[in-house]
C-alpha cells in the first residue's frame, strides 16, 4: 500500500485568478466538479485531516481556487464548483470562467480529477472540461461520488455507460466511484494523485 504524503497538507490560500508561470516546478493535481459532488470531502479525506478543506451541506460555497500545500512543490487544487441552479447566472459564468482559466493556461497541472454524482453523470460542462484538458495532453480520473447512496446493480451500469461514452473520445481516461465510506475509495484517490505528483 502506497504510505500517504498528504496528512501534512496545508490549507495555502484562496484566490479569484491565479498568476500562473512557467518560472516554477510546482505541480498540482486539480480537484473539479459539480457544487455539492464531493471536492471537499474527498481533499479531508486524503489529508486524514476533517477541516482542511471546507464542506457545506449547501451546494456553491466554493466560489474561489483553493491552494493546499502538500510540500515545497505539490499542490492540490480545489477548484470552484460550478452548475448551482440556485446561483444568479452572472455568477455561474464567473466561476465557470475562472475554472476554464485555470484549467487552460496552468502550466503546473499535473492530472485532473472530475468529480462527478453518480445519479447525474457527464453533464455539459463536464464534457466541456474534458474537452479542453484532452487539447493539452493531461490525464484525468472521474471519481463518480455518492455511490453509497444508490443499488449495485445500478451502479455497475453506471460505470458501464460512463466507460463507454468516454471511450468513445478519450480511451485514457480512468473511472473510478468514490464513497467517503468505502476505504477502497480513499485508495484509488490516494494512487491516482500520488501517481501525477511523481510520489
Amino acid at each position: 500500500m502506497i504510505k500517504n504524503k498528504y496528512i501534512s497538507t496545508i490549507f495555502l490560500k484562496s484566490v479569484k485568478k491565479m498568476i500562473l508561470s512557467k518560472k516554477n516546478n510546482r505541480m498540482d493535481v486539480a480537484f473539479s466538479g459539480y457544487s455539492n459532488s464531493g471536492k471537499s470531502t474527498a481533499i479531508n479525506l486524503l489529508s486524514n485531516q476533517k477541516k482542511l478543506a471546507r464542506t457545506s451541506k449547501k451546494p456553491g460555497s466554493t466560489k474561489t481556487i483553493n491552494l493546499f500545500q502538500v510540500d515545497f512543490k505539490r499542490y492540490l487544487i480545489d477548484l470552484p464548483g460550478y452548475g448551482y441552479s440556485k446561483t444568479s447566472k452572472k455568477t455561474q459564468l464567473e466561476l465557470r470562467d475562472i475554472v476554464f482559466y485555470y484549467l487552460k493556461n496552468c502550466f503546473h497541472l499535473k492530472g485532473l480529477i472530475i468529480f462527478m454524482d453518480i445519479r447525474h453523470p457527464l453533464k455539459k460542462i463536464d464534457y466541456e472540461i474534458i474537452n479542453l484538458v484532452n487539447k493539452n495532453n493531461i490525464p484525468i480520473a472521474i471519481f463518480l461520488t455518492k455511490s453509497d447512496k444508490i443499488s449495485k446493480n445500478l451502479k455497475l451500469k453506471t460505470i458501464k455507460y460512463v466507460n463507454k461514452t468516454i471511450s468513445l473520445s478519450n480511451k485514457n481516461i480512468l473511472v473510478y466511484t468514490f464513497s467517503k465510506y468505502c476505504s477502497g475509495s480513499l485508495l484509488s484517490l490516494l494512487n491516482v494523485v500520488s501517481k501525477w505528483h511523481q510520489f
